[in-house]
C-alpha cells in the first residue's frame, strides 16, 4: 500500500462519546442470507496442509509449498486459478508425489502393497479418498488405477505409474476445488454428509478431512447438530485444530501482510525480511498461546510471548536464542498482541508510527465497527510546522484534529493508537521521541487509559469484543461476511459460555447458516 493510501486511510473512524456529529454504525445490508453454494479453492495453507494429509506426511515434511492464489478465506471462496497456478499445482503434484515415492522404506510404508492391479485400484480409492474428500465412483477408481497400470507397462516400472497416478489425483478439480453444492430442502439446499466433513476439517484442522470423519459422514452421521457437535469436540482435541486456530488468527490479524514489509533503511537498519519473517510467526504463535491459554480477552492481556534472535532486541534482551521462536514472559510495557512488534510494525510508516493506523485496525477488525470514508477531496496532510520545531507524534495528531474535514475521524481513532506511542514503527520500546517525553495515555469510548497495558485490559472487557469474534470466525468458516450486531448470529452468541473460541468453534459449526445455503442462481 502507498503513503498516500495510508495517509488517506489515517482519515477514517469513529470513536462514540468524542465525536457524535459521526457515529459508528455497522454498513446498511440486506437481511443476512448463507452465500450461495459451489465450488470453493483453498487457500495456500489450507493446501499445503492438505497434500500433507493426503501423502499420510508429517508438518513440514517434504518439499511442500504453500500455493495458490487467494490467501484468505472469502478470497479462496470466491476465485478461481490463472494458468499460471495451475502450472505451479501441476509441479508440485509431481514433486510431492516423487518425495513420497523416491525413499523406498516410505513409499512401501505408504502403498502397503507391491506393484499390481489390485494394488493399483486399493491405493487409489484409499488416496483418491482422502483427496476428493470423499468415495471414489466406480469410474473414477477404474480410470485412475489404470493409469497406474498402463504407465506402468509403458515404463517398465509399476512403482513409478503408482506414483504418477498419485500425482494426477492431486492435480484433479476434485481436490483442488472443496464441492460443496448440497441438496435442494426447501427453498434453500443442505449440506451432504461429505460436504459437511470438508467444511468442518477446514474450519477445525485448515485441512482435508481425516478417515474417521470421513467414515461418519458415510454413516449419515453428519447431518445432525448434536452429531456435528459430537464430532467437532472430537476434532478439537485433536493436535491439528492448532491449525486450524492458527490459520484463522493469521487471517484475523492481517498477518501475511508482514510478508514483503518495508521499513525505512535511514531510520530501521536492523529491519529485514528475516525480522519480518520472525514477527509474522510471532504474531500467530503470540495469539495462539494466548487464547488457547485464556480465552479471546486474553488475547489483549497475555504476557506470554515467543522471541528468537531478530526479535530479542526489540524487547531489550540479550540474543540468545537462535533462530527458533522461544516462549518467554514479557514484563513492563508489553501485554497481549498489540504490544507485539508484528501488529506495531503493520500498523505503522515505513520510518515512524501512526495512532490513525493503529487504532483504524482496532476499530474496523478487533471490534467490528465501520468507519466512515473520508470526504472526497479531502486534504490528508499535516499542518506545516516552523522549521527546527521539535512535537511529538501526539502534538501533531492534536493539530491534525484540529481540521474540519479530518477532525472529527481522527477523534474517533487517534485516542486508541496513542496508547501504543511507546512503540516505534517496527515495535521496540521507547520513552521519548525527537527527545521529548512521550504520553501513552489514551480513550477507548469514554473509558480512559494509562498506557498499552490498560489500553489492552480495556479491549479485554470491551462489550463487542465477543460478538467481533463470532462475526469473524464466521466469516473465516463460511466466507461469508456479517454484521457483529447482526440478529442472525444471536443464536451463536446465546450458545457461548465465556470467550472460549473453541465454543465458538461449535456454535458456528451446529448453526444453520453454516449447514444451509442457497442454491446457485448463477449470478455474478
Amino acid at each position: 500500500m502507498t503513503t498516500m493510501a495510508l495517509v488517506g486511510l489515517a482519515c477514517q473512524g469513529t470513536i462514540g462519546d468524542t465525536a457524535p456529529d459521526v457515529p459508528i454504525t455497522t454498513p446498511p445490508r440486506a437481511p443476512f442470507e448463507p452465500l450461495p453454494a459451489g465450488l470453493r479453492t483453498m487457500t495456500p495453507s489450507q493446501y499445503a496442509a492438505s497434500v500433507r494429509a493426503v501423502l499420510g506426511l508429517a508438518d513440514a515434511e517434504g518439499p511442500i509449498e504453500p500455493l495458490g492464489q487467494w490467501a484468505s478465506s472469502i478470497a479462496a471462496a470466491r476465485g478461481g486459478f490463472s494458468p499460471t497456478t495451475v502450472e505451479a499445482y501441476e509441479q508440485m503434484a509431481y514433486t510431492a508425489a516423487h518425495h513420497l515415492f523416491e525413499d523406498g522404506t516410505r513409499r512401501d510404508a505408504f502403498l502397503g502393497c507391491a506393484p499390481s492391479p489390485e494394488c493399483s485400484r486399493a491405493v487409489v480409492d484409499r488416496i483418491g479418498r482422502r483427496a476428493f474428500r470423499r468415495s471414489l465412483t466406480e469410474e473414477e477408481s477404474a480410470r485412475w488405477s489404470g493409469v497406474a497400470d498402463q504407465i506402468g507397462v509403458d515404463l517398465g516400472d509399476g512403482y513409478l505409474g503408482l506414483e504418477y497416478a498419485v500425482a494426477g489425483l492431486l492435480q484433479s478439480p476434485h481436490f483442488l476445488y472443496r464441492v460443496e453444492l448440497g441438496e435442494p430442502e426447501g427453498d434453500l439446499v443442505v449440506y451432504t454428509d461429505h460436504e459437511m466433513a470438508t467444511r468442518l476439517a477446514y474450519l477445525v484442522w485448515n485441512q482435508t478431512p481425516d478417515d474417521a470423519l470421513l467414515d461418519a459422514a458415510d454413516r449419515g452421521a453428519l447431518s445432525r447438530q448434536e452429531d456435528i457437535a459430537a464430532e467437532v469436540r472430537r476434532m478439537l482435541l485433536d493436535p491439528r485444530a492448532e491449525h486450524g486456530l492458527r490459520e484463522f488468527l493469521a487471517e484475523l490479524l492481517d498477518a501475511s501482510g508482514l510478508e514483503g514489509l518495508e521499513k525505512d533503511p535511514a531510520v530501521f537498519p536492523q529491519f529485514d525480511s528475516q525480522m519480518a519473517a520472525s514477527m509474522r510467526e510471532q504474531l500467530i504463535l503470540t495469539a495462539a498461546a494466548s487464547v488457547t491459554s485464556g480465552g479471546y480477552g486474553s488475547l489483549f492481556t497475555s504476557r506470554t510471548t515467543f522471541v528468537d534472535d531478530h526479535l530479542a532486541p526489540l524487547y531489550g534482551l540479550d540474543p540468545i536464542y537462535g533462530e527458533a521462536l522461544t516462549e518467554v514472559t514479557v514484563a513492563g510495557a508489553r501485554a497481549g498482541i498489540l504490544t507485539t512488534p508484528g501488529y506495531l510494525a503493520l500498523h505503522a510508516y515505513p520510518g515512524k508510527t501512526s495512532p490513525a493506523l493503529r487504532g483504524l485496525f482496532v476499530r474496523k477488525r478487533l471490534l467490528c465497527q465501520d468507519i466512515p470514508p473520508p470526504p472526497a477531496g479531502v486534504d490528508t496532510t499535516l499542518p506545516e510546522l516552523p522549521e527546527g520545531e521539535l512535537v511529538t507524534t501526539r502534538e501533531l495528531v492534536a493539530l491534525h484534529q484540529e481540521s474540519e474535514t479530518c477532525g472529527a475521524c481522527h477523534r474517533l481513532m487517534d485516542p486508541i493508537g496513542l496508547g501504543l506511542e511507546e512503540f516505534d514503527a517496527i515495535g521496540a520500546h521507547r520513552t521519548t521521541e525527537n527527545m521529548l517525553d512521550i504520553d501513552p495515555s489514551g480513550e477507548l469510548e469514554g473509558v480512559r487509559f494509562d498506557d498499552a497495558i490498560g489500553l489492552g485490559a480495556t479491549m479485554a472487557a470491551h462489550p463487542r469484543l465477543l460478538p467481533c469474534l463470532v462475526a469473524n470466525l464466521y466469516a473465516f468458516a463460511a466466507a461469508n461476511t456479517v454484521a457483529a450486531d447482526d440478529p442472525a448470529l444471536q443464536a451463536m452468541l446465546d450458545a457461548l459460555d465465556g470467550d472460549d473460541v473453541a465454543g465458538a468453534i461449535v456454535a458456528i459449526a451446529t448453526d444453520d447458516l453454516f449447514r444451509f445455503a442457497y442454491p446457485d442462481r448463477g449470478e455474478p
